[in-house]
């Protein structure tokens, strides 16, 4: 399992699905905590906590190929 130092537009194998889906930052506001949180969402089952930014990924990871 690759496991990496999460950025937005980075890539998390869905643990619902299998699939690959990018993460991304949801928050715009909040505490310096939420602002750096990353998420993803997996179409028809929703939204997963993924990490936070610079942080080693929780699940496996990799760069973006788009």
């Amino acid at each position: 399992m690759t496991r990496l130092r999460l950025q937005p537009g980075d890539e998390i194998r869905c643990t619902q699905c299998r699939r690959w889906h990018p993460v991304r930052k949801p928050y715009v506001e909040g505490t310096p905590y939420t602002l750096e949180m990353l998420m993803w969402t997996c179409p028809g089952r929703g939204d997963f906590y993924a990490g936070q930014v610079g942080h080693e990924s929780r699940h496996e990871a990799r760069r973006s190929t788009h």
